[in-house]
């Protein structure tokens, strides 16, 4: 069908997955419009080095987003992508923080860095360039007010 995803559509051969990335709506409608850029400071550092951070698990990337003004003026909304991510060969951690773990990845010839901390998760996946990253969606998820008692 026109307008959908599929996982089955997906590159096992190249560690190929749909994984979610939170940001603010601005840098949403830039990143659909011109594309991801691997910032030289980021907002919320580089827990694991320099790259593109996005998650297997929603609830993490939310976390990554701020709470805006939405479409609906009555609600707050939040702003995630859902994008198809070439990870291909993968450098490994457990820790908590390793912010040389993509200059390793690198120097030993991977792709990418899968991030478990503490073998616990949600993990994390961070690219090494912008070409490995497709957005196919932008998706705003609107938060509710809290009715009173």
């Amino acid at each position: 069908a026109t307008g959908t995803i599929s996982i089955d559509t997906l590159d096992d051969s190249i560690q190929e997955h749909l994984l979610w990335h939170g940001t603010s709506k601005a840098s949403a409608e830039a990143i659909v419009t011109a594309d991801f850029r691997i910032p030289k400071d980021a907002k919320h550092g580089f827990r694991f080095g320099s790259g593109l951070y996005f998650a297997e698990d929603i609830g993490k990337s939310l976390s990554y987003a701020p709470l805006e003004k939405g479409s609906d003026a009555g609600n707050k909304s939040q702003f995630v992508l859902l994008c198809r991510v070439l990870c291909g060969q993968m450098h490994y951690t457990e820790g908590r923080s390793d912010g040389n773990a993509s200059a390793d990845a690198k120097q030993v010839g991977k792709h990418a860095v899968l991030a478990n901390p503490m073998a616990e998760g949600p993990r994390e996946f961070i690219v090494l360039t912008e070409m490995q990253v497709y957005p196919e969606y932008l998706v705003e998820v609107s938060v509710s007010k809290a009715e009173g008692p």
